[in-house]
């Protein structure tokens, strides 16, 4: 029936493409698929399309001023137990509709009231005057959240770890550091495969690699950590912090190992290495992509290789990136943007549909 409908779609058929649209608004798998067949036209533009694309458009559009009618509300349902809130319910919250209907509201005002609904901006990450459709803005916490655990979710040899802020608020302290010794408290073997760690330093995004290995020269195991930067530099203080909480980390490390004459169960000194890869030039915002793309580097290559060292591995994607032209470059960040944005809507489309289904039940 779908595919049906799509190729009708397809050809203009103005009544196949509402169909599509009343099926999208399901939350079963069907309407996940109805979905995708709209936002895969929408997203693929082609000269043959483009009339078609304005169609689909119109009626996302239609069916959203329908749903703020009926709702009395432009943004919220007014109440769970509504039926005309819960018909209208992909429209209010993160989904393929909610961008192909904001990506043709000229309102920036009402772009960003829907950007905070479809991102979840609880944080309010997007800075003033940006919003989701923009193409050169920060990635979110989440959105990149979405994107590593994907890529990460087979991996045997590299761990990724939620995003977070660098400080903890009002405080000197970091959530790099409690993850840290919540690890090791919990296994005093830990870590025992890659570490991946995204950090938001303040409105910049690193990414911080963390390895235990064995130093060749005395034998001894060794802390090792690579903190992955998009931009030329990172400022002092924030570096020192970083330092500051690997040292402490090795310390709290040596203290619950066993406490034996066996120097290889000890560590020496860590390793910390800043590769300040100079990569924005011409992607002012894409520190975020920088991390994201850095890391499916090193959890790739990892799986092919796991004797691959993580500073290799980035120091290589850096250096080839850099070969690019910037229209090149421009290209590679706009295309890893769009996978981005799947991982993160499909994740919401894929969390409603077990939700539909559990409810059944």
């Amino acid at each position: 029936l779908l595919q049906s409908l799509k190729k009708t779609a397809l050809s203009g058929d103005e009544e196949s493409i509402e169909l599509l649209h009343n099926i999208a608004l399901g939350y079963d798998e069907f309407g996940k698929k109805a979905e995708d067949i709209l936002y895969h036209i929408v997203r693929n533009p082609t000269n043959e399309t483009l009339s078609i694309i304005r169609l689909i458009k119109n009626a996302c559009l239609k069916l959203y001023n329908l749903a703020h009618t009926a709702t009395n509300s432009p943004l919220k349902p007014a109440g769970p137990d509504n039926s005309d809130d819960l018909l209208f319910k992909k429209l209010f919250s993160p989904s393929k509709l909610m961008t192909i209907i904001g990506d043709d509201i000229p309102l920036i005002s009402e772009k960003q009231s829907l950007s905070k609904v479809l991102l979840n901006d609880k944080n309010n990450e997007l800075s003033d005057g940006t919003n989701f459709w923009d193409k050169n803005r920060q990635l979110t916490t989440d959105e990149i959240d979405c994107y590593l655990q994907k890529i990460a979710a087979n991996a045997k040899n590299t761990q990724v770890n939620y995003p977070t802020s660098l400080y903890l608020p009002d405080s000197n302290s970091t959530y790099l550091e409690i993850a840290l010794n919540d690890n090791i408290k919990s296994d005093p073997s830990w870590p025992n495969e890659v570490q991946l760690f995204p950090i938001n330093t303040g409105g910049h995004w690193i990414l911080v690699s963390l390895q235990k290995i064995v130093n060749e020269k005395n034998n001894t195991q060794q802390i090792k950590c690579i903190i992955f930067n998009s931009l030329r530099a990172l400022g002092h203080d924030k570096e020192n912090s970083l330092k500051r909480v690997i040292n402490s980390f090795n310390s709290k490390f040596m203290g619950e190992m066993p406490n034996n004459d066996n120097i290889t169960d000890h560590l020496t000194e860590p390793e910390i290495i800043f590769l300040h890869a100079d990569l924005q030039q011409y992607l002012s915002q894409s520190c975020g992509a920088f991390v994201c793309m850095a890391a499916k580097e090193v959890i790739e290559q990892r799986e092919s290789n796991s004797d691959s060292a993580p500073y290799t591995l980035l120091k290589n994607y850096a250096d080839r990136f850099k070969k690019h032209s910037a229209e090149e470059q421009y290209e590679i960040d706009f295309q890893h943007r769009l996978v981005n944005r799947n991982c993160y809507l499909d994740k919401y489309g894929d969390a409603n549909i077990n939700h539909y289904y559990k409810d059944l039940e």
